[in-house]
């Protein structure tokens, strides 16, 4: 074969693999096969005759690849790190594109879970990446909006506690070191762990930070948000058990050993389900958390808030923060995370799904659940 020829089939590999997610270039491939086989098939047996059905794998073929490659339609249901920007933290309007997509240098099969801090001039987001079995990994941004994966791991699985998966990342900066709080499971069990940093690259020390698991009822704890109070650290974050989870919040000195966590209070009896807590300081000292918040399925979640003195007892602010609406967040909007920017805030956030070619089994199961 000649070079150029290699070059242009180099250059058609990367034209897939950077348009789609990975498993959509697998079954991508698969269907085209099968369209080719289903095409040689169906003329070596039909011969010239039967015009219409003779060419009927190739139209579907030659649509179903604008519709996936050009139009950018996928196969399966994909959550992406989207944005949107507030001069009040009230009201937010979504800014467009994507901020992070599946696939890319982790060929990640889901993105979400954004924390965002910014040192110097430089932008740093830590996120969920990866397979199912999922690995926090960084990216990098000079404006917030165009950001690059980071190919290294921060997080990765296994070690001392024989964690499985790694998610939830929360950052902050404490005695001259950064320090991340995250969860993390064995399989069994989510408790919520920490690790210190001088560089944001390599991240050491691990060791529990909290561990519900001799609760009753609410024995796992995810979704860690952190934030400066009384001289110490105040932690807020999702515990949940077979049928139920809320929000609890544990007090710190040193961001290493915490007191007996408790019930987070204020927030609606019948709101059960109530998700990825963030939380900022205002100018007046009070707190503010954003929150995802869903009924009986997770199709349609919305972004809210709430205020607190002292970050147990909370009080519901009216209406919704952030809503469906765009073509990525088309079935829902979770896990916010916010900073400062020039002129208001930021809004980084997970969107469910969008269209895709198997949107109504998508809508179909997750309303089982």
């Amino acid at each position: 074969m000649k070079k150029t020829d290699s070059k242009r089939l180099d250059k058609v590999g990367q034209f897939f693999e950077y348009s789609l997610p990975p498993r959509d270039c697998r079954w991508l491939r698969s269907i085209v096969l099968v369209l080719v086989l289903l095409q040689i098939f169906v003329y070596t047996w039909g011969g010239g005759g039967l015009y219409l059905i003779v060419w009927l794998p190739t139209v579907s073929l030659i649509l179903f690849m604008v519709a996936t490659l050009f139009f950018r339609l996928v196969l399966f249901p994909y959550d992406r790190i989207l944005s949107a920007s507030s001069s009040d933290g009230l009201n937010w309007q979504k800014e467009p594109g994507i901020r992070i997509d599946v696939g890319g240098v982790h060929r990640s099969r889901q993105v979400y879970s954004p924390c965002v801090i910014r040192v110097g001039t430089e932008w740093h987001m830590f996120y969920r990446g990866g397979g199912y079995n999922s690995v926090i990994v960084k990216a990098v941004s000079s404006d917030g909006l165009i950001w690059h994966e980071e190919g290294e791991e921060c997080i990765g699985l296994g070690g001392g506690y024989e964690t499985v998966r790694v998610d939830f990342p929360t950052v902050a900066k404490w005695a001259g070191r950064w320090r991340m709080w995250y969860g993390a499971t064995d399989g069994r069990c989510w408790r919520i762990f920490s690790r210190d940093s001088d560089d944001l690259v390599e991240w050491r020390n691990e060791q529990v930070a909290i561990d519900m698991g001799d609760h009753d009822r609410i024995t796992n704890a995810i979704d860690p948000t952190i934030i400066e109070d009384s001289g110490g650290w105040r932690l807020l974050f999702t515990a949940f058990g077979d049928a139920e989870n809320h929000f609890y919040t544990a007090y710190s000195t040193d961001g290493i050993k915490w007191l007996e966590p408790v019930e987070c209070r204020g927030f609606e009896p019948e709101k059960k389900n109530l998700r990825n807590a963030n939380v900022i300081r205002l100018a007046n000292g009070k707190m503010r958390m954003y929150f995802s918040e869903y009924t009986t399925s997770i199709i349609g979640s919305n972004i809210t808030s709430a205020i607190s003195g002292d970050g147990i007892v909370w009080q519901r602010e009216d209406g919704m923060r952030l809503t469906v609406g765009t073509d990525y967040d088309k079935h829902g909007v979770f896990c916010p995370n916010i900073i400062e920017i020039e002129g208001g805030l930021r809004m980084y956030y997970g969107g469910y799904w969008g269209k895709h070619w198997c949107e109504w089994l998508t809508l179909l199961r997750h309303r089982r659940i």
